[in-house]
């Protein structure tokens, strides 16, 4: 009997991982194993423990990894023939913390076709001859399609397909280790290599001719490829290499799969048919990710005293190269979600009821995990899925358990291309090693596919609503939910990954997506890391997706977030129609308007140009040749004190541009030999082939142009999912789509240097990561709460609308200050859209809580007064992001309707630069999600803690919006450092209302609930803070939403009370203070003139500490006028 022990740390960061070993090893041997080579060995002996934790395990091989464990024990393995339940799973990934698993029927599929049918006949149709054979029905390629269907093909990997396997201890001091960037310090691993299929040669006949399968697209242009005749014939010079041309070195990272030791393939001297005797390697590992947690000493433990940092499971896939396949996905996960009921709730009866013998395909016997539905029992199924849609403008949120996905109403031609990311593998034609095809009886991931999400996803239950024992009445929130599983990919940089669920939530998949990827590489093709995590009931406070955030953030490299962009941009006014003088005009009504509202920058979008991609061409009649173009233009902005911002399309051209007449081969192709469809509602274009090296050239200059000889310093980058539409007719097929964007974004971040700030627009969610600084999370907002007509109103949120803009701003608010600052498009506060007061407010709620950009886009000099007020109060952007408390649980509307910040003065105040500058670089600490500290606004001592709630109605009626009491309490880190006493009741101020009232304790207590009755659209800022014994209080304002956040300075004794408010901008409105104590006697002086104090609430006295306590709410009127005198916004109160 063999068995280790890894290394036993104290501290809390270094929880021992153990793991299963080799039988056959001696400590020298398994010294030995764990420096170089695959081991040939079977594993055999398996880790045993009564230890609560988490287990990743493939019972064929007896192969498990846990954490955490203190003891390793071994065991031979048991003679006796397996259960038939663990015939039923490959791999299971599983806990005793919680009723939930993950079990999958498959350890690896791939799905691909013959090259030879994925390599287009045409990809250099002319323009005019694609017009054509549109007008031709039954044109050539119609023909070919009714001719042949693509033949496809799918091989799927088990246990007993493992050739070798490869262990990776934490503990060891010798021999290899695993670091995945972003996770601190080394993983625990098992790799598997697995057997060729195909013994040594290819799948099929390779007959396909280097210049067809790569299409021969090269020209004679200044931009063209000169080195095409260099290197490797089978794959063009590769784009890469223009980045080294321009002077910028592209980043490394994935040359060895994160630390991966290389497969065999890539050891090998000769890189051609050698590489065709070995199969996939697939790694699992189980990182400990208490390494990754903050420094800071908070407790981590939820309400039940669990670790709130429940271990992932990660795995990548890497794959010998063949050009003999077009590859169309890898199929990472194939299996269902497993809920259990609580060994207490079981009995033999139930046991044999729920575990049921059911036949599947292969007349195998199984054990049905479906979801049990007995309400006897406490087990929590299932009940909501949280979608992520593909790009900026794509659907995003919870959708309730065999509910309807939402989908554009729109026709496919005008909205599939910038909806379609990953893509569910086409049902095979043929299979392959597929001996436990589906296990779970039920159909395959082909046939039950109902719920569809790039990137990531999220199951969760709301069934468990309590909060200690008590049932929460009137809401459903995240935090006080049951279990949850997290499933997605932390990156998007080599295939488009996908999560499949039927409409049950039980049957799941996951599809690293190639799309008719060629493999022709020498080096192979690899996986982007899957992530899946299982958390237990409410050992969440933010959401339950917070790691998974964490770890695409810090594995990605994040941007470092810098303070807010606020600003102006003049599409949703003038849209294309601007000129040289209207604009000037704005610029300086901008600056007239600083003291009141601040623009950092100004955008001039779309419409300076004659034609898109032909982006130094200006049209005469806006931009004559003596006004100076757009170099003047940033001239002009920059001497009215803002950063100059424009707009491009880098990767889209017009039609009828310069450059789609004279580069028809830079246009991106479908797989047919036509033009590919880029899907806009406002209109068609074309898209730029990023693979090109010619391509990227351009664009690289023509960024350049912009930054260096325009000027501009901020870059809006719209229509990005063009660099990657579907289709092989493009230079390279060697590179997929996911590919194809991650170079595009590195090219224009390296034309566009480091310092310029990027907003992306219209752009795939997961290549974004590190390279843009701010980016779109919605589709475009409008002058109307629907789409407007000619457009349907029934959309699903994907169209251009207010609606559209709040639905994703709150779904994807997760998103802000981890990946980038969220940009939920302008505010339009103008009289002349069709926007009800009602609804600005909303609109400007969101954005407010939600801490992101916030730009104006209206005629300035027509905007009243009213709705100018509306938009100062949520200036300036705090950079602090709410938590939407129903994200997941969202029902009726499907928009979250509660979202929660928190203020505190016991922070420093350097602190207020924490979620700003916050840089999620792989070696920084991760935030704990249970200090809150991405959702606290830090404020100046003096103030004290409270929470803030903003309470929506989304609906087209009125109704009750209801959060519960619970859910308002400050983070249990500073509850216990406060002064207050709840037993004396608490201050609730509505903001946008300015109304205030007291509550006593005990009816908080017997309510539950914080209600409140809004009209259609409409939505309320609520703010709850204990009330002080002996101490004034700064109650709220009307000058800005957090109540907090406009103050510079409170100071305050039982005798006097010393304000000074922010006096950079005009400003006025009232001020609410609670006096501990009954009097009219005050001296109230604002700006050094004495004012008079009103009293709009006397609060009674409550005993507390053997004394009684009780005091007035008073209102001070404020004006503030900007002007940076010393007394200017400050308040002086005398309590005689």
């Amino acid at each position: 009997m063999n068995s280790a022990r890894a290394n036993n740390h104290n501290d809390r960061g270094n929880t021992p991982i153990n793991i299963e070993l080799p039988s056959y090893s001696s400590s020298d041997a398994l010294q030995k194993n764990a420096k170089t080579n695959y081991s040939t060995n079977r594993l055999d002996n398996k880790v045993s423990s009564d230890r609560k934790g988490w287990k990743f395990e493939i019972p064929s091989q007896q192969i498990v990894i846990s954490y955490p464990e203190e003891k390793v024990t071994a065991s031979p393995p048991s003679p006796e023939i397996r259960s038939s339940d663990e015939q039923n799973f490959a791999w299971r990934f599983s806990s005793t913390e919680t009723d939930w698993s993950l079990s999958s029927q498959s350890l690896l599929s791939l799905t691909f076709a013959p090259a030879a049918q994925s390599v287009p006949e045409a990809t250099r149709k002319s323009i005019p001859a694609d017009y054509a054979q549109r007008l031709v029905k039954r044109s050539k390629c119609m023909k070919a399609c009714i001719r042949g269907k693509k033949k496809i093909y799918m091989e799927t990997y088990n246990g007993s397909d493992i050739q070798e396997v490869k262990m990776f201890n934490v503990s060891s001091t010798h021999g290899e280790k695993i670091m995945i960037r972003g996770f601190h310090g080394p993983c625990q691993a098992v790799q598997i290599l697995f057997r060729s299929k195909v013994g040594n040669r290819m799948r099929f006949d390779y007959n396909c001719k280097d210049d067809n399968q790569r299409g021969d697209t090269r020209g004679s242009h200044k931009y063209d490829n000169h080195d095409a005749s260099k290197g490797d014939k089978s794959i063009p010079c590769e784009a890469r290499q223009v980045l080294i041309e321009k002077g910028y070195i592209p980043d490394v990272e994935e040359i060895d799969d994160d630390g991966l030791p290389l497969p065999p393939w890539r050891k090998t001297k000769d890189n051609s048919q050698s590489n065709l005797f070995f199969g996939p390697v697939v790694t699992f590992v189980i990182p400990d990710v208490s390494e990754c947690q903050t420094e800071e000493s908070i407790d981590t433990t939820g309400t039940d005293g669990k670790d709130t940092s429940p271990p992932p499971l990660l795995w990548k896939v890497q794959l010998p190269p063949d050009p003999s396949i077009s590859l169309e996905a890898m199929t990472v996960l194939d299996g269902a979600l497993d809920v259990h009921p609580p060994e207490k709730c079981r009995s033999d009866d139930d046991d044999r009821a729920s575990k049921s013998n059911v036949n599947n395909s292969n007349g195998n016997e199984r054990r049905d995990y479906r979801i049990r539905r007995d309400g006897d029992c406490n087990a929590a199924h299932p009940t909501n899925i949280f979608l992520n849609g593909y790009q900026s403008w794509s659907f995003t949120g919870s959708v309730n358990q065999g509910d309807e996905q939402p989908k554009s109403a729109m026709p496919d031609f005008l909205s599939k291309a910038f909806n379609l990311g990953a893509e569910s593998p086409p049902s095979p034609s043929e299979t392959r090693g597929c001996g436990l095809w589906d296990s779970f009886g039920i159909g395959s991931f082909h046939d039950v596919a109902y719920y569809k999400s790039d990137f990531f996803a999220c199951a969760s239950s709301n069934k468990r609503e309590r909060f200690g024992n008590d049932e929460l009445e009137g809401s459903r929130l995240d935090e006080f939910g049951g279990p949850a599983l997290v499933l997605g990919f932390i990156s998007q940089r080599k295939q488009f990954g996908l999560v499949n669920f039927d409409s049950d939530l039980y049957r799941v998949s996951m599809h690293a997506s190639a799309q008719g990827l060629i493999a022709s590489r020498t080096c192979g093709i690899s996986s982007d890391w899957a992530y899946c995590q299982l958390l237990s009931d409410n050992c969440y406070d933010e959401e339950p997706m917070v790691h998974y955030l964490n770890a695409v953030s810090s594995y990605n490299e994040a941007m470092p977030v810098i303070s807010p962009l606020t600003g102006w941009c003049s599409w949703y006014h003038y849209y294309e129609n601007i000129d040289f003088q209207s604009l000037c005009n704005n610029f300086e009504k901008l600056a007239e308007l600083k003291p009141k509202i601040a623009s950092d920058a100004v955008i001039i979008d779309d419409g300076y140009m004659t034609s898109w991609g032909d982006w130094d061409s200006l049209k005469p009649r806006g931009f004559p040749r003596n006004s100076g173009g757009m170099k003047a233009l940033a001239e002009n902005i920059e001497s009215h004190g803002m950063i100059p911002g424009v707009w491009m399309a880098p990767f889209a051209c017009d039609k009828n541009s310069k450059l789609a007449k004279e580069h028809p081969d830079w246009i991106i192709h479908n797989d047919e030999g036509r033009i590919a469809n880029s899907s806009n509602c406002g209109k068609f274009f074309y898209a730029l082939d990023a693979t090109n090296p010619s391509v990227l050239r351009y664009v690289f200059d023509c960024i350049q142009m912009a930054v260096n000889d325009w000027g501009y310093k901020v870059l809006k980058l719209d229509f990005l999912y063009a660099a990657c539409l579907q289709g092989n007719g493009k230079y390279d097929i060697t590179m997929s789509r996911a590919e194809a964007m991650h170079l595009a974004l590195q090219t224009l971040r390296a034309a566009a240097g480091p310092d310029t700030f990027i907003i992306g627009c219209g752009c795939p969610v997961g290549p974004a990561i590190g390279y843009v600084n701010a980016n779109r999370i919605s589709a475009d907002t409008g002058p109307t709460w629907y789409p407007d007509f000619p457009l349907p109103w029934w959309d699903n949120q994907t169209l251009p609308s207010l609606r559209a803009m709040v639905r994703n701003s709150i779904t994807r608010s997760c998103m802000g200050h981890r990946f980038w600052h969220n940009d939920p498009d302008c505010i339009l506060l103008g009289d002349t859209t069709r926007l009800t007061d009602v609804e600005v407010i909303s609109a400007a709620t969101v954005i407010g809580m939600t801490g992101g950009m916030l730009l104006l886009s209206d005629d300035l000099s027509k905007l009243s007064n009213e709705r100018l007020r509306i938009g100062t109060r949520i200036h300036p952007i705090t950079g602090v992001t709410a938590t939407p408390l129903d994200l997941h649980s969202t029902s009726e509307t499907g928009i979250p309707s509660l979202m929660r910040l928190w203020c505190t003065d016991s922070m420093h105040n350097d602190s207020l630069k924490i979620p700003l500058n916050n840089s999620y670089a792989s070696d920084k600490k991760w935030q704990n999600p249970w200090g809150r500290k991405r959702n606290c606004l830090p404020v100046v001592k003096g103030l004290g803690s409270w929470s803030m709630v903003s309470l929506s109605n989304w609906l087209d009626t009125s109704s009750v919006v209801t959060v519960p009491i619970s859910s308002l309490s400050p983070p249990r880190d500073f509850s216990e450092k406060e002064e207050e006493g709840p037993e004396l009741g608490y201050h609730i101020f509505s903001f946008w209302s300015s109304k205030y009232i007291w509550v006593s304790a005990d009816l908080f207590k017997k309510e539950k609930n914080l209600t409140k009755n809004l009209g259609p659209h409409a939505s309320e800022i609520f703010h709850v803070k204990a009330v002080s014994p002996d101490r004034p209080q700064y109650i709220g304002s009307e000058l800005h939403f957090t109540c907090g956040y406009e103050v510079l300075k409170f100071e305050a004794t039982s005798t006097s009370i010393d304000i000074q408010l922010m006096n950079s901008s005009k400003r006025s409105g009232f001020v609410y203070l609670y006096v501990p104590s009954y009097t009219d006697a005050m001296d109230v002086k604002m700006s050094g003139m004495i004012v008079q104090g009103e009293i709009v609430s006397r609060c009674p006295k409550v005993a507390y500490k053997s004394s009684f306590y009780g005091g007035q709410v008073v209102r001070v009127w404020v004006v503030i006028h900007g002007n940076g005198s010393p007394n200017d916004g400050r308040i002086s109160i005398k309590i005689n």
